[in-house]
């Protein structure tokens, strides 16, 4: 019993410590020069990595070059929000894992109703790297793409520094 309380205050200080992602709003509408690039679109186009607020949940998704809109999956679909923010680079890294396998020091981006904790992954998808979601509940990333959430087995993860 101790030890379970013990572990949880644990994990509660873990969360409540500042973030070590770098999210920055749009400036003037423009994609921040220091974005993350994620993978790249069939048009060339980079693909970066946003967040946005949807429901009672923070999602991680893909935002186009030339979009306005970050797209997320959520329950099977894409969906796209005016209102995000982008991952600014700091230096992160990928990790290739697959089977629903995160790291130990994979970035938190958010947390679902549930108060699953959602990490940002990138799947391979019509031989594109899209950046998604994966919780400890999902057995792959999931990535949006035209107007579908699907899976990506083997993906990779965003770890710190």
């Amino acid at each position: 019993m101790i030890r379970s309380l013990l572990t949880c205050c644990v994990i509660a200080m873990l969360l409540c410590l500042p973030a070590r992602a770098a999210w920055m709003g749009p400036q003037g509408g423009q994609i921040p020069p220091n974005a993350l690039v994620a993978g790249q679109g069939s048009n060339g186009q980079p693909l970066y990595v946003c967040r946005a607020q949807y429901g009672e949940g923070i999602y991680p998704g893909t935002l186009a070059g030339a979009s306005t809109d970050c797209s997320i999956s959520y329950d099977g679909s894409e969906q796209k929000l005016p209102d995000y923010e982008v991952l600014v680079d700091e230096g992160y890294s990928w990790v290739s894992t697959y089977n629903g396998e995160i790291p130990f020091d994979a970035l938190p981006v958010g947390a679902e109703k549930q108060d699953d904790i959602v990490y940002i992954c990138r799947g391979e998808v019509d031989s594109q790297w899209r950046p998604g979601k994966i919780r400890h509940a999902n057995s792959a990333c999931l990535v949006s793409y035209r107007g579908k959430e699907l899976k990506a087995p083997w993906y990779e993860v965003l770890v710190g520094n």
